[in-house]
């Protein structure tokens, strides 16, 4: 019963569509202290990233039929009426949340929608999958988008020196969280000819790339964001946590090792905004 509920939460991608709000909470936060998302703006954010990531297993487990020997893919399969009317009943509900927003968010929504779109679905014609080492960037931006640009149009605040510094620094900690997904990956890219980053900079390249890259967050961060005491040794531990999270890619294969642990830097790092 409780294997049951744990598989429901991460490989439904509930867990995932909690990280996305976490991220979203830790936005207001730092851009607006004292405020919290309106529940409106977090159903908006969870729905979109429950519907788009169980779009995205749908159409890997179906359609292109993915060639990951992954326990999601094989829940995915089992689970598959299941899985096809929480996408129906969250993408119905987001895109009544999408209808209620201000027309330039509307329309931005729309655009990385699209993109989104493109992504996961492969044709003859139309494959940006291919396109070596998009896919970290396409996601990467996506979550930053979703979770971090929106707050700030919402907010109605200035695109100026401690925004953009707040974007860069939020970047780099999603590009380090994405990182050790294309470590897991790596074969299965390289089998279908896809190249992703570790390709182009080897494994060891990319735990350099994310050591560098939680410098770069903890840098901007500290910019942004006053640091009280309580909040530094959380803060280090993070950004310790995020290249170390590479070089377990490198040797664990446990899906919930990536799903959970990794994914929770999210969650971890709005906690440190609570302390």
């Amino acid at each position: 019963m409780l294997k049951s509920w744990i598989e429901n939460l991460v490989f439904g991608n509930f867990f995932m569509a909690f990280c996305a709000w976490a991220l979203l909470e830790h936005s207001f936060h730092i851009l607006a202290p004292g405020t919290k998302a309106p529940n409106s703006l977090i159903v908006f954010v969870f729905t979109a990233t429950l519907s788009a990531y169980i779009f995205c297993q749908l159409n890997s487990a179906l359609i292109t039929k993915s060639n990951s020997i992954s326990r999601r893919i094989s829940w995915v399969k089992e689970k598959l009426f299941k899985n096809c009317i929480v996408l129906i009943i969250s993408s119905l509900i987001f895109t009544y949340q999408l209808f209620k927003l201000e027309m330039h968010i509307f329309s931005l929504v729309l655009l990385f929608g699209l993109v989104t779109s493109m992504y996961a679905l492969k044709t003859e014609s139309l494959n940006i999958r291919e396109i070596p080492y998009l896919k970290l960037f396409i996601i990467a931006i996506n979550w930053l988008f979703l979770t971090c640009f929106v707050p700030i149009l919402y907010l109605k605040i200035d695109i100026n020196m401690r925004s953009m510094s707040f974007l860069i620094g939020m970047f780099a900690f999603i590009i380090t969280v994405i990182l050790p997904f294309d470590l897991r990956d790596y074969d299965i890219d390289k089998s279908v000819n896809l190249k992703t980053i570790p390709h182009l900079i080897s494994k060891w390249g990319v735990v350099l790339l994310s050591l560098m890259l939680s410098i770069v967050f903890y840098k901007f961060k500290t910019q942004t964001t006053p640091i009280q005491d309580n909040q530094v040794q959380l803060l280090a531990l993070i950004c310790a946590l995020m290249p170390l999270a590479s070089v377990g890619a490198m040797k664990i294969k446990n899906e919930y090792y990536y799903l959970v642990g990794v994914d929770g830097l999210c969650i971890l790092l709005f906690l440190s905004t609570l302390l």
